[in-house]
């Protein structure tokens, strides 16, 4: 649930700065219906494991909400338009996916490491059968 509303403050986030970037023709129902429709693919792809393939396909919203609507000339404002969300895609990606490495540093080995989008835990081998974790949130 929190990495929804992470992905909607992040959407509106985008949304904003493509808003802003160009000479777009106003307009509250093309506005409202490219933020449903927005929301409705980051939700469906949330609920089914994808994100980055959800901010893929809204990268792609807003690149023809761009095209279609954006007065200033589209050679010039793909890039600016599509490259936010390409970078929240790979986000998504590595933020969802689990890790585990191996590493010996000081004397230790850390023998686990988890990375999630709300924490990361480590448990470290310290001396034989000692272990410690850490967890941040």
């Amino acid at each position: 649930m929190e990495f929804l509303l992470c992905q909607f403050l992040c959407f509106g986030l985008y949304g904003y700065g493509v808003r802003t970037m160009g000479n777009l023709t106003k307009g509250l129902c093309k506005d409202l219906i490219t933020a449903l429709l927005g929301l409705l693919i980051l939700t469906l792809a949330a609920w089914l494991g994808l994100p980055s393939l959800g901010w893929v396909l809204v990268s792609a919203l807003f690149l023809a909400y761009t095209f279609f609507y954006d007065q200033e000339l589209f050679a010039f404002q793909w890039r600016n338009t599509i490259l936010p969300g390409l970078a929240l895609a790979g986000y998504a990606a590595t933020s969802n996916a689990g890790t585990a490495v191996q590493i010996v540093s000081n004397g230790f080995a850390v023998s686990s490491a988890s990375i999630s989008s709300s924490s990361v835990r480590i448990r470290a081998n310290t001396n034989g059968d000692r272990y410690f974790y850490l967890a941040f949130k």
